[in-house]
């Protein structure tokens, strides 16, 4: 792992439901511990999707690379539909 590498992942207790609001796809993510909703764009929540499991900066670096790539070409990033442990 290089120098400036650190690990990241979401926290436990975070609730993720898609939505669509004026027909746009969202990804409401209700924060259990604190009561908190939080409204994400579907660039937005793929990205929060990479980190549900532990991954190393250098590896969600690329792999936001590649899914903001994927997203903006038309390609629907994987149905959030699981709960964050």
């Amino acid at each position: 792992m290089e120098q400036n590498s650190f690990q990241a992942q979401l926290r436990s207790g975070l609730e993720f439901s898609p939505q669509q609001h004026q027909g746009k796809p969202y990804v409401v993510v209700k924060d259990s511990v604190t009561g908190r909703y939080f409204r994400f764009t579907e660039s937005q929540a793929a990205i929060l999707d990479l980190l549900r499991d532990p991954i190393d900066s250098a590896a969600l670096a690329a792999a936001v690379d590649q899914t903001i790539t994927l997203v903006y070409s038309g390609v629907k990033w994987r149905e959030v539909s699981r709960s964050a442990n």
